[in-house]
């Protein structure tokens, strides 16, 4: 059983793969806080998280119960859209895409108005507004939540009346 929580200490359900040591040979799947059977042996896991976590050479003896208690492995990245007075745009739908600041490499593709639990580390936020916003070397640390405002116009409000 791998025990993982999320930002806020609540038990989260990431994708668990067990591969064989040092190989990409998978053994077995599951979920975090989910038993999952496995034969004795030696075995990498890797937690599905952004990015991904690897707990090399896990050892699973026979006849026992082993817990791998990694306790909380992400912040949450809150990416929250306001309008030019500063007054929150639960519309906006624009989409972002989160990327590692050091290498660039995309993470995840996900729309405005979203909480996306993330592992510690600095991350570029690019929002696909015209013009683009971006947020540069935005830090994550486990167990907080960070904030990332956009401004996004608000649509036109449709007008009531008699016809």
């Amino acid at each position: 059983n791998v025990k993982i929580s999320d930002s806020k200490n609540n038990p989260v359900s990431f994708p668990i793969n067990v591969y064989y040591p040092k190989t990409d040979i998978k053994v077995a799947s599951g979920a975090a806080n989910r038993p999952l059977e496995l034969l004795a042996g030696v075995y990498d896991i890797e937690i599905a998280v952004l990015p991904k976590v690897t707990q090399a050479a896990v050892t699973i003896a026979s006849g026992k119960e082993k817990s791998l208690d990694l306790g909380v492995l992400t912040g949450a990245l809150v990416l929250k859209a306001v309008d030019q007075n500063k007054e929150e745009n639960r519309d906006a739908r624009q989409f972002v895409k989160i990327r590692r600041a050091d290498t660039n490499e995309l993470l995840i593709s996900t729309r405005m108005n979203r909480s996306v639990e993330i592992g510690p580390g600095r991350y570029n936020v690019e929002i696909d507004t015209t013009p683009p916003q971006t947020s540069k070397d935005i830090k994550i640390d486990t167990g907080t939540e960070t904030v990332v405002e956009a401004i996004i116009q608000a649509g036109p409000q449709a007008k009531s009346g008699k016809i």
